[in-house]
């Protein structure tokens, strides 16, 4: 063969070879679509049999009377849902153990107990009519306690009968501070200036501590001798189970019996000044602070801690509330009953800040249901021109046994030590302090 049909022969080749490679269909083209439509058909067949397995179950079910299973999810979220239910379950029995504390110290307790005597929760105290002296009720009634801010009463009486000019004035110093410490927060900052007639306020509704110091500054005591003349005065009232180591009542030295406490409570009724004070619900005192120019001034709200003042059926003629770690929730309160008998009710060492207003709810509640053989007519208008005044109640002789401890050489009264638990009279604490 010649060099050119040679060539001829290799070109014809070349393009015969080239043609049929570009004609021919590509080999991974079936391979690859067929799977593709497999796994399709599979998914479809699946699906197809999923929704006829269940529409078969949900007939079956329906025959049976049953519901159909759950899927996974469902099951999961049934858990998450029983745990849910449990969570909200526990929470709301702590709600209600809450609620059920709450509802006892509110006074949620029966009046009276199953054989009808009064069901009174505090573990001290006396019942008094103011009319006839008759004792009403007792529970260990000449037992000597603490008294906390109780005291307050008669350290109001002694400032009182010491010459306190009402509208004079006092600036609050570091002394007052220092004998308040350990006491509950005071809205009397240092440096502010206010009238004698707003630290009796004070001190009596709001149950301040530095209110009292200063007070007795008014009138020349300092701490301890104010306390020594509220001791004394003590005395002057038949009071021999009374005595005081502090005027503001932080001093667990500050002792009496629930019988005394209602002779103090009367004491204090009695005196003309401090009875109106006693039976006030709210008070608004004035204090300037700084020199001029730059003197700035400002009101501080006062509101009775005695509950039983405002917004409670009865005529109350007054109170003293009390509290420290030792000697718990005290009161001594003083009011007319809805069916018009008029009585004294102290209550020591209560275990709930509400428990003892509630206390004379009860006993109120007792007396109602028991009332007296013999009610003294009304009064005619002639006669109702002055407001009744309690009568002088009748003490009894002391208890050697039960007196109070008595400072000697051999065996002084220790004095307290510094107050490592909560604050003192929580109850009077404002729920916002003043802005200074």
């Amino acid at each position: 063969m010649t060099p050119m049909r040679r060539l001829v022969s290799r070109l014809f080749l070349a393009a015969v070879f080239a043609l049929g490679v570009t004609a021919a269909p590509p080999l991974s083209a079936p391979a690859a679509a067929a799977p593709r439509t497999g796994k399709a058909d599979k998914k479809s067949d699946k699906k197809a049999g999923k929704k006829s397995a269940k529409k078969a179950d949900k007939k079956s079910a329906k025959k049976a009377g049953k519901k159909p299973e759950k899927s996974s999810k469902a099951e999961k979220s049934g858990k998450a849902e029983k745990s849910g239910k449990a969570g909200k379950a526990a929470g709301k029995k702590t709600k209600a153990a809450r609620v059920k504390s709450k509802a006892r110290s509110n006074g949620a307790v029966a009046d009276l107990t199953e054989d009808g005597k009064p069901n009174i929760q505090s573990s001290y105290g006396i019942a008094v009519d103011l009319d006839t002296n008759e004792v009403l009720w007792g529970r260990k009634p000449d037992t000597v306690q603490q008294i906390a801010s109780i005291s307050k009463l008669l350290a109001a009486v002694v400032a009182i009968e010491k010459g306190l000019d009402l509208d004079g004035k006092q600036t609050i110093t570091e002394v007052d501070e220092r004998v308040a410490r350990g006491g509950a927060k005071s809205r009397l900052l240092r440096g502010y200036t206010v009238t004698n007639r707003d630290l009796v306020h004070a001190a009596m509704l709001g149950s301040d501590n530095r209110a009292v110091s200063a007070m007795g500054r008014s009138v020349g005591l300092d701490a301890r001798a104010f306390a020594a003349a509220m001791t004394e005065k003590a005395r002057e009232f038949g009071l021999t189970r009374t005595r005081f180591g502090d005027p503001t009542g932080l001093d667990e030295r500050n002792v009496s019996t629930p019988r005394e406490i209602v002779g103090m409570l009367q004491a204090a009724l009695k005196n003309e000044t401090l009875a109106p004070i006693l039976a006030t619900a709210e008070y608004t005192a004035k204090y300037v602070v700084g020199k001029a120019p730059k003197q700035r001034a400002g009101l501080i709200e006062y509101r009775s801690t005695n509950r039983l003042i405002k917004g409670s059926p009865y005529k109350i003629y007054g109170g003293k509330t009390g509290y420290t770690d030792e000697a718990k929730y005290c009161f001594v309160v003083a009011g007319e009953l809805d069916h018009g008998r008029r009585i004294a009710l102290t209550v020591l060492h209560g275990q709930g800040e509400l428990t003892r207003f509630a206390d004379f709810r009860r006993m109120a509640a007792y007396l109602k249901r028991n009332p007296p053989t013999l009610i003294a007519a009304p009064a005619t208008e002639a006669e109702t021109t002055e407001p009744p005044v309690p009568v002088p109640f009748k003490l009894p002789e002391p208890d050697a046994t039960d007196a109070p401890p008595v400072a000697t050489a051999d065996a002084p009264v220790r004095a307290p030590g510094p107050s490592t638990g909560p604050a003192h009279d929580p109850e009077d604490l404002p729920k916002a302090a003043a802005t200074p």
